[in-house]
C-alpha cells in the first residue's frame, strides 16, 4: 500500500530482496502499530504509553551520510551483475569510483576496505565537530556508540558536542554512561565541569 500504485519499487526496495530506509520504516511501522494495538506487553505493566511519534524516530536515524554512500556503491555493484545483468557482463572496475566529499571520500574508503566503519564515522565525527556542524558530529557519534556501546570514548565524544551546545543534562548522562564503561581522568575532569 506505501508504493506508488501499490507495486514494490524502487521507492521501497534496493533490488529484488533488501528494503530502502523508507522500507525498512514501512515495515518497522506494521509491526510497531500491530504490536501496541495488541495486548502485548501489558501482563507486564508496559501499556504503549510511551510511542514514539513517525517523525521522531525518522529524524533520529543513524544513518550517516558514510552509510548511505557505502550502501549505495554496494547495490550498484551487486545491480551491474547477473541476475540483473546477462550473464558474463562485467562490472565497472572499482578504481573508476571517484568521490567528491570527505564523506565521500571515507565511503569509499569503507567500501574498498581500507579503512573500518569505526575509523570512517570517527574522522567524519572529527571533521564535522571542527566544522561546527554539531548535528553531523552526533549523528555519527550516536552511530558509534549504537553499533560500540561498550567503548569509553564515544560517550566523551558526545559530552563535548553537548557542552558546546549548551546541553549540560545530557552531557552529564553521557560522562557518566562513558564513566561506567572505563574510568578516565577526561571523564572525571568532565564531571567536575559539569557538576
Amino acid at each position: 500500500r506505501a508504493s506508488p500504485d501499490g507495486i514494490p519499487g524502487s521507492t521501497m526496495m534496493l533490488e529484488h530482496l533488501h528494503p530502502t530506509i523508507q522500507g525498512y520504516f514501512v515495515l518497522a511501522d506494521s509491526f510497531y502499530e500491530s504490536l501496541s494495538a495488541s495486548t502485548v506487553g501489558s501482563e507486564s505493566g508496559y501499556i504503549w504509553e510511551r510511542t514514539v511519534p513517525r517523525n521522531a524516530a525518522r529524524a533520529s536515524l543513524l544513518v550517516t551520510p558514510i552509510d548511505s554512500l557505502v550502501g549505495m556503491y554496494r547495490v550498484d555493484q551487486l545491480m551491474n551483475s547477473w541476475p540483473f545483468k546477462p550473464a558474463g557482463s562485467i562490472a565497472p572496475p572499482l578504481d573508476t569510483l571517484g568521490a567528491g566529499t570527505f564523506a565521500g571520500q571515507l565511503a569509499l574508503q569503507l567500501y574498498m576496505r581500507d579503512i573500518t566503519r569505526l575509523e570512517a564515522l570517527d574522522r567524519y565525527q572529527q571533521a564535522a565537530t571542527r566544522s561546527g556542524d554539531a548535528r553531523a558530529a552526533l549523528q555519527s557519534i550516536f552511530a558509534i556508540i549504537q553499533r560500540y556501546p561498550f567503548l569509553s570514548g564515544p560517550y566523551l565524544s558526545a559530552a563535548n558536542v553537548q557542552m558546546a551546545l549548551r546541553q549540560y543534562d545530557e552531557a552529564e548522562q553521557y560522562v557518566l554512561a562513558s564513566l561506567e564503561r572505563g574510568e578516565s581522568p577526561e571523564g572525571r575532569r568532565m564531571l567536575g565541569s559539569l557538576m
